[in-house]
């Protein structure tokens, strides 16, 4: 039923064929420029024409693949290959396009950006016009093709006054935003910049407002700190006026019967202690001091026959030092004699004296147990509030704790003052006869004539009243 007009169709195309090539054969070689049809437009094609049939299957490579460039002088052009794929082809040929009108783009923003660069800001540059952007704008993938190996080709192709005109034209449209951006962006700068001053100006004031609250809160905190100044030394003004009498007073050098940190200068000291129980001299010592240096030597005796004995040095490394709580320290050697029995020295046989010197200074073995030395340590603290001196002794024989307490001091001074003396002894030849490692001992010192002349009247060993002596020259 069709046949016929199909094979009237199918002689009509033979014989257009025949004629194309003959037309070929004697005609003068074509021109082999290949027409982009979106930028010069391409005639129709033969597949258009007669559909599939006539051309079949035919694969033709095009002449760009395989010179690998574009024969033609008014045309900008990129071709870019790839075996990966179709869309990497596309990018190699931008590319190479981009690549190609690189100086040309270049050329013609500089050349617009030098016609209107007093209309820009200082910061926009002709550099800021030149990109892989512009290059492309506008620009698609002209043709594709795959060889047989599965190699991929893309073609971008563009007449060059037709792109001259398309840079140009996008190079206008950017510089006019530019001009119009660089004019809004200098009213602005203008308006902040009124702004600035004026913000400056606020700025500076409160600057100025809150160094000058910071001056303000640096001198009341210096003035709050002098005035604590004022007030320290006005309360220690009040109570040096308060204890002015036992601030004036010096601490005595001695306990009940240990030593403390006082140490007055330039006085000699004979001291007789009587036992008001047997009625028989206890102790006798004698004593001076020169400027902070002091020298005791004492001899304890029972009924007349030496007991102990001692001789000490004295170093005032720290005078009475304080305005209010006046504090001293005494450093110094003592040699003892622990037991004075050996010796059976007679304090009232004189021609004895000589003889037990001599045992003394001989080394004898028997006696080396019952002689000794030692370092010793005293310090003193006043309180004024109290009217108290306390003071703490300690060599390796025994630790003593004094304190004296003048109740009358702003009417008598130290003329009377009750003293009182915990005592804990190492030494066991230094104990009572009980045996007590620790005394108290406590009594009360009447001044006659300060600094010459005192009497104490004191409770001693756990067991005796004493009565002491104490004459000062």
């Amino acid at each position: 039923m069709n046949s016929a007009p199909h094979q009237l169709r199918t002689i009509l195309l033979t014989g257009i064929l025949s004629l194309v090539c003959l037309v070929r054969i004697s005609a003068a070689p074509a021109d082999t420029t290949r027409f982009d049809r979106e930028v010069l437009g391409r005639p129709f094609t033969m597949d258009e024409l007669f559909g599939d049939e006539i051309t079949g299957d035919q694969d033709v490579t095009p002449e760009w693949v395989q010179l690998g460039e574009v024969e033609n002088d008014t045309m900008y052009w990129g071709i870019g290959v790839s075996s990966l794929s179709q869309l990497d082809a596309d990018d190699q040929a931008r590319l190479a396009f981009a690549q190609m009108v690189e100086v040309n783009v270049s050329s013609i923003a500089r050349q617009a950006f030098e016609e209107n660069q007093d209309q820009l800001s200082e910061t926009y540059s002709y550099e800021t016009l030149v990109s892989t952007d512009l290059s492309l704008r506008g620009i698609l993938i002209t043709e594709q093709y795959e060889s047989a190996d599965s190699t991929f080709y893309s073609l971008i192709q563009y007449g060059k006054t037709s792109y001259h005109e398309l840079v140009t034209q996008e190079i206008k449209v950017r510089l006019r935003s530019e001009i119009e951006r660089s004019k809004a962006l200098l009213t602005a700068q203008e308006a902040l910049r009124a702004d600035s001053l004026q913000h400056k100006i606020t700025m500076d004031s409160l600057a100025l407002a809150r160094e000058q609250a910071i001056l303000d809160s640096i001198q009341k905190e210096l003035d709050m700190e002098a005035e604590a100044v004022r007030q320290a030394e006005e309360h220690m003004e009040i109570m040096k006026r308060k204890h002015a009498d036992f601030l004036d007073l010096t601490p005595h050098h001695r306990g009940v019967d240990a030593p403390t940190a006082g140490l007055q200068d330039g006085y000699g000291e004979v001291m007789v202690r009587w036992n008001t129980m047997n009625q028989n001299f206890r102790e006798i010592r004698l004593g001076g001091a020169l400027s902070v240096i002091g020298i005791d030597l004492g001899l304890t005796m029972n009924e007349f026959e030496l007991d102990k004995g001692e001789i000490s040095g004295r170093v005032q490394v720290l005078p009475p030092r304080g305005e209010l709580y006046r504090i001293s320290l005494v450093l110094g050697w003592t040699g003892y004699i622990r037991d004075g029995r050996s010796l059976e020295w007679d304090l009232t046989d004189l021609s004895s004296y000589q003889e037990n010197i001599d045992k003394l200074g001989a080394n004898d073995d028997d006696l080396e147990e019952d002689v000794g030395s030692s370092f010793l340590a005293a310090g003193s603290f006043g309180i004024p509030q109290t009217n108290m001196h306390v003071s703490l002794y300690a060599d390796k024989r025994r630790i003593a704790f004094t304190n004296v307490w003048y109740p009358f001091v702003r009417n008598l001074g130290d003329a009377i003052s009750l003293v009182t003396q915990i005592e804990y002894h190492i030494d066991e030849l230094y104990r009572n006869r009980f045996g007590d490692e620790l005394e108290f001992q406590g009594g009360i010192r009447f001044t006659a004539i300060p600094g010459r002349f005192s009497t104490l009247i004191a409770y001693e060993d756990n067991e005796w009243w004493r009565l002491t002596f104490e004459i000062q020259i």
